[in-house]
């Protein structure tokens, strides 16, 4: 609908009934996301085997590694704050510990569900009883079976970590009589658990009634929204589809914001600060502003020991311990957050980011992603994406210097990526794809005509001819400059192709495409033209 609506009771009313804006671009990632639903079914899952349990013993599933915390039966739900019934025994653990199967049994679910994150069930035969053992809150990668696997008692199966609805790094133990599955009760798994490698005799452990309202609801974004994101988002929005490296890089800064008992809030700041800093990889260099800047935030040395910066917990704590610090920093705009912070050249940079964290930090917990404005790498509304070459008309010169930078249509954009020869690795967050930035592909798109430019877009329009408006011909470099950026910065060039349209490499998670309208862009700043030295 691409209504902002500023009341975020409103907003999150809206969210509830309607879409509020148009189709997230990039959603593919989110569709793994899935909710499974405590219904009926056969034993196991397809007909596949139920494999008794020794002895009727049960393993504990961090022998001994773990410490008791939330226990099964009524409670307060950490995160939303409403009661609920607790269907397990909760023991904090550090990230990464080995999850044993607590007997042996069946793989019937391993992969995404509401509020766990990922989870494993197995079903087991004790004492002649169908019993379900539920493991939760870890990260994709570890999950160490599938479904259909047979399992042995003591088998590692998973690792601890903190995903879905967590405060912080734990195992969710669940024990269900009758099969988690199909129609079984959830009892409490203390006493059916031995201690350490030892293992419990459970024949007569009697099986209690669930606790009330024991089924557990799965959390909406709407109700996630409030404290995520609590008015709608500033400017254009940017998206991101993470590679796994970038979405392990996500998760590890929500469980370190998790643990560090920060507000959701913060969580979405830290990752869209991430995003702009860093384009979520853990880069091992700086640039020419800040040399020493190193890791997800780009920190320098005066943050801390570098291996603390290279370290992504490590970076993360540094950013939330700063972020704490900030006056009033959970009702400030997050750019101004995240600016306060990081002190950025480009303070104005961070907001586009902010819905594409809001849903990286929605996937990191387990819960659906909100839809919202796809977008380009301008701030402005009268910028669109045209996938139809533009005319020429210019000049020889002007004319090959447009058909040299269409060339690369569809190219990764890569931070400080592009030479005179064509796309790189830049700074090498791409690990190993190559591509263009936008002033990257600029000075490559002239290099074809014998002019050599630097690698900086303000340096490119300093230094070339400037084109009366209206006078814009094809190859000419079109420039966009913002009200919050230092006097005379470029933020943006891209190569004029005519008719209003133009060759970018628009942002990180984009390629090089042609947009259209960008002369009426409220950004536009200006054309520069250069004459080739051998002209």
């Amino acid at each position: 609908m691409g209504i902002i609506i500023a009341a975020s009771v409103a907003f999150v009313s809206m969210l509830m009934g309607i879409t509020l804006f148009t189709t997230l671009t990039g959603s593919s990632l989110y569709s793994s996301i899935s909710t499974y639903a405590m219904c009926g079914g056969p034993d196991g899952v397809g007909g596949l085997p139920i494999v008794s349990a020794p002895n009727g013993k049960l393993l504990d599933p961090l022998k001994g590694a773990g410490t008791k915390t939330s226990p099964f039966g009524p409670r307060t739900n950490p995160i939303t704050g409403q009661q609920e019934g607790h269907l397990g025994q909760d023991f904090a653990a550090p990230l990464g510990t080995p999850i044993y199967a607590a007997a042996a049994g069946t793989v019937v679910k391993s992969g995404p569900a509401t509020g766990f994150g990922e989870w494993i069930v197995l079903d087991h035969q004790i004492n002649g009883q169908k019993i379900s053992t539920v493991y939760g809150h870890m990260y994709a990668d570890g999950l160490l079976v599938k479904i259909g696997d047979v399992v042995t008692a003591g088998q590692h199966i998973a690792n601890v970590g903190s995903n879905g609805q967590a405060t912080g790094p734990h195992l969710h133990f669940e024990v269900w009589v009758g099969g988690r599955l199909t129609g079984g009760k959830a009892v409490d798994p203390v006493p059916w658990i031995g201690t350490g490698t030892q293992a419990a005799d459970v024949s007569d452990v009697s099986t209690p009634a669930p606790p009330a309202d024991s089924e557990p609801a799965g959390q909406s974004n709407a109700q996630w929204l409030p404290q995520l994101m609590p008015s709608p988002p500033s400017g254009r929005q940017n998206t991101l589809t993470p590679t796994k490296d970038q979405m392990d890089n996500v998760k590890t800064i929500v469980g370190v914001g998790k643990g560090m008992s920060v507000p959701p809030r913060g969580w979405v700041i830290a990752v869209a600060t991430a995003i702009q800093e860093s384009s979520l990889h853990n880069t091992d260099q700086g640039d020419a502003a800040g040399p020493d800047s190193r890791g997800l935030f780009q920190q320098r040395d005066s943050w801390g020991p570098l291996s603390e910066r290279m370290d992504p917990a490590g970076a993360s704590g540094l950013f939330y311990r700063a972020l704490e610090k900030v006056p009033g920093w959970q009702s400030l705009p997050l750019t101004v957050a995240a600016q306060t912070v990081q002190r950025s050249a480009f303070p104005d940079y961070y907001a586009k980011w902010e819905q594409a964290a809001v849903n990286l930090v929605l996937a990191a917990i387990g819960v659906a992603p909100i839809s919202g404005q796809g977008g380009g790498g301008l701030d402005t509304s009268c910028i669109g994406v045209d996938n139809v070459n533009g005319p020429a008309g210019g000049s020889d010169i002007g004319n090959k210097v447009a058909a040299a930078a269409q060339r690369w249509i569809g190219t990764p954009y890569i931070w400080a990526g592009g030479d005179a020869h064509g796309p790189t690795a830049g700074d090498g967050s791409g690990h190993g794809v190559v591509g263009f930035d936008c002033s990257g592909l600029a000075l490559y798109a002239w290099a074809q005509v014998g002019v050599t430019l630097e690698h900086r877009a303000t340096l490119q329009y300093n230094v070339g001819q400037k084109v009366p408006r209206g006078q814009e011909q094809p190859g000419d470099l079109v420039f966009f400059h913002s009200a919050g950026d230092t006097p005379g910065f470029m933020h943006h060039v891209g190569v004029y192709i005519g008719n209003g349209k133009m060759v970018e490499a628009p942002d990180v998670g984009l390629t090089v495409r042609i947009s259209s309208h960008v002369l009426d862009s409220s950004e536009y700043a200006g054309a520069a033209r250069f004459t080739p030295t051998a002209a």
